[in-house]
């Protein structure tokens, strides 16, 4: 993930990971800058067979001074087997985590129909 692949994150942010088993790389997970979230991804890397994986980060809090940031909790997370079942998903995903920044590591298709369901269901 390129910075300028980011969104601009604020103290107190929410944020969504969507990661693609196909598209993320080492350095992706790396480029996270938290501990708890990169064991996690690790994690699903190693012993799931999942190609995607969901979660969501509670209250982004950056530590002063480095590339390195904290969180209150990384909670609802979520494997989707394949593409067809991420795409079953989306309209929930989206509702659910109204008001969060997602931070999508897969494929322009996954991304494009991930963006599309986060717009239709966009807080007023």
């Amino acid at each position: 993930m390129k910075a300028s692949d980011q969104p601009t994150l604020r103290a107190g942010d929410n944020l969504v990971y969507l990661l693609d088993r196909t598209h993320v790389t080492e350095a992706d997970i790396a480029d996270m800058g938290n501990a708890v979230l990169t064991q996690m991804a690790n994690e699903w890397l190693k012993a799931y067979p999942a190609r995607f994986f969901t979660t969501v980060a509670r209250n982004y809090q950056p530590i002063v001074g480095s590339k390195l940031n904290t969180f209150d909790s990384h909670d609802d997370s979520v494997l989707f087997h394949d593409r067809p079942a991420l795409v079953a998903a989306l309209s929930t995903l989206a509702r659910s985590t109204g008001g969060c920044q997602w931070i999508i590591v897969a494929p322009q298709d996954v991304q494009d129909l991930m963006r599309s369901a986060i717009t239709a269901f966009k807080p007023n």
